[in-house]
């Protein structure tokens, strides 16, 4: 009957402290140790309370993250810091908006990345984000640069080609301000020869690019070649096939191909493939 009684009385007991724990304790064990929020870090670890976080006050994982948290290198882990790092833990699959990473990086607050407050990938790829190669990553540099790595078949579009190249903003592009696949394909693109693309031509490269199969109508290449703008081209003015071919297209030769010629040159590819077909 003495062990009978022990046994209810243990179990009384047993019932009562679960009884009295709070339901939120309950449902913090439950979701297995949520992270405390960016405000109660600081709560608890900013011991002298001046608004931010020292690596002597950082404790566990954020004094072993430290250097990746504090994202401007001050020796200092803020409240802005500290919801950035939150808000990559919960999607690590997203990266910081072009925002973020100013805002984390940019130490001297002058709205823009020096190699020497780049860090991690943005360090390793820091000459191809900084479009102007002025030494200093922009805003618009990184939302461009995230617009593209979103969509990996985009290409930028003759404005952005120009926004982020024309060092000079003269409106054109000169070989010395030509970066990567623009500057292999200068030539080609510069179809005036002139030393410089302006947005026009990179227009028509841009439409040609898009269909390879398409080729310029007659007015794209009088305003492409006709350097001296006398509504014809001359020998000197014709590139490419043109060049070639000029001796078929100048029909009245008279040493230039003019708007009337291109309308009525023949056009051999394209027959040759209809007799393929």
């Amino acid at each position: 009957m003495k062990k009978l009684l022990i046994t209810a009385t243990f179990i009384f007991l047993t019932l009562t402290v679960v009884a009295n724990v709070p339901l939120a304790s309950l449902e913090l064990e439950a979701t297995t140790h949520p992270h405390p929020n960016p405000e109660e870090v600081i709560s608890r670890l900013d011991t002298d309370k001046d608004g931010k976080i020292s690596k002597e006050e950082a404790k566990g994982p954020l004094l072993k993250n430290f250097a990746r948290v504090d994202a401007d290198t001050d020796g200092f882990i803020s409240l802005e810091e500290l919801k950035v790092a939150a808000a990559l833990r919960r999607d690590r699959s997203r990266r910081p908006n072009p925002e973020e990473v100013i805002s984390r990086l940019d130490a001297d607050k002058d709205g823009k990345i020096s190699k020497e407050e780049a860090k991690g990938l943005l360090l390793k790829n820091f000459a191809r984000v900084d479009a102007n190669n002025d030494g200093l990553i922009s805003l618009e540099e990184l939302k461009v640069a995230a617009e593209l790595r979103g969509d990996k078949s985009r290409r930028p579009n003759p404005d952005e080609v120009i926004s982020r190249l024309d060092t000079d903003k003269d409106g054109k592009i000169s070989k010395e301000e030509a970066k990567g696949p623009l500057l292999k394909n200068f030539a080609k693109v510069d179809a005036d020869n002139d030393g410089f693309i302006n947005l026009e031509e990179l227009k028509v490269a841009a439409e040609l690019r898009g269909d390879k199969s398409r080729r310029p109508n007659p007015d794209e290449v009088i305003s492409s070649l006709d350097t001296d703008k006398d509504g014809k081209i001359s020998k000197e003015e014709a590139k490419g096939p043109l060049l070639k071919n000029f001796a078929r297209v100048d029909t009245n030769k008279d040493g230039y191909a003019t708007l009337e010629e291109l309308k009525n040159a023949p056009k051999s590819g394209r027959k040759n493939r209809a007799k393929r077909k």
